[in-house]
């Protein structure tokens, strides 16, 4: 109404305020806001300048500081965060920061796009990949390489802490006088534990087209149709498909799936499943894995889901039969499961 907002001269742009001369003169501050105590874009790009030694490598970057303290603010400390446009990676950052400083477990999630990076519009970015990460230049390796950065940081940080706190507990242990030396200096030692185990690492996963043909269903039967060609699989492709299978069986992408030896056959096993997705499964192998339900007190599958392209039906026959039927010694009633 006082034409103190403008939208450039076509009326389309962000909208920006209008400052007339007269107000200027009068006005020589700038107003106090809680952007301005909890941090700026500028100061977001300033903190990313400084992690990877170079100017410019990600536009407009939220200051870390300023999502460590909405998420203090938000969220519990176990609570999984999750990031739908990571960017450069600023919240991944930023819940490690705030659990190296109140001891929390958070967790994160961050989704981003391999969106490419234009080299007209983002050069320091471009050059900085493709030059010193010698990978596809798109804004996923920036967000990657920026959790290895802040993680490497954090863990610099946490052992000046420990160093801090085990200088505390000597000067509160050659105080005889102090009433509660003992509860303070049990509380420093947990602080130090939390340090010492907190976890700062991360996994990244890729979505992947299905194969083609693989989900192909024929219109009339047809004994002569090929419908899927499993031996095109690369071994890749086949931990795609087991972590696939994961996510759909509840078993979470943070679980990791060991290698299980069944007598020289390998299989998988987490969140208390067994996978078996290779070739050249024998009764030799079915028994090595029915010894091992028997013996290891640490291995108890209750169910085990095969690839069913890579086994003859009168074996998979023999697998549901076994497991259905076999008293194992631990009295355990175990699925047995074939998946296309």
């Amino acid at each position: 109404r006082d034409g103190r907002i403008i939208f450039g001269r076509n009326g389309e742009a962000k909208p920006v305020q209008k400052v007339f001369l007269k107000d200027r003169i009068k006005r020589r501050f700038k107003a106090e806001t809680w952007w301005g105590k909890h941090g700026l874009n500028a100061d977001g790009t300033k903190e990313l300048n400084n992690l990877f030694g170079i100017a410019k490598v990600f536009e407009h970057s939220k200051p870390s500081f300023l999502l460590t303290k909405v998420s203090q603010i938000s969220t519990n400390n176990s609570d999984l965060i999750l990031d739908f446009f990571a960017g450069s990676g600023t919240t991944g950052d930023a819940v490690m920061q705030l659990n190296a400083e109140d001891g929390g477990r958070r967790r994160y999630l961050l989704v981003q796009l391999p969106e490419p990076i234009d080299p007209k519009k983002s050069k320091a970015a471009y050059q900085f990949v493709t030059e010193e990460l010698q990978a596809e230049p798109v804004i996923f390796e920036i967000t990657k390489e920026r959790l290895l950065r802040a993680a490497a940081k954090i863990k610099a940080e946490n052992r000046e802490k420990i160093k801090a706190k085990e200088a505390e507990i000597k000067a509160f242990a050659g105080k005889l006088d102090l009433n509660d030396k003992d509860a303070q200096i049990d509380k420093l030692r947990r602080e130090i534990e939390a340090l010492q185990t907190q976890d700062l690492g991360f996994k990244v996963f890729e979505t992947m087209p299905i194969w083609e043909d693989y989900d192909f269903e024929a219109e009339q039967f047809d004994p002569t149709l090929t419908l899927f060609d499993a031996d095109r699989l690369t071994a890749d492709d086949l931990t795609a498909l087991r972590t696939t299978w994961q996510t759909y069986d509840g078993v979470a992408l943070t679980e990791d799936t060991r290698p299980v030896d069944l007598g020289g056959y390998t299989g998988y096993y987490g969140g208390n499943k067994l996978y078996l997705l290779h070739k050249g499964f024998t009764t030799d192998h079915l028994i090595a894995l029915l010894e091992k339900i028997d013996k290891d007190a640490d291995f108890n599958p209750v169910s085990i889901i095969a690839f069913g392209y890579h086994f003859d039906t009168k074996l998979l026959m023999e697998l549901a039969e076994s497991t259905k039927s076999y008293a194992n010694k631990k009295g355990a009633d175990i699925d047995f499961v074939t998946r296309y």
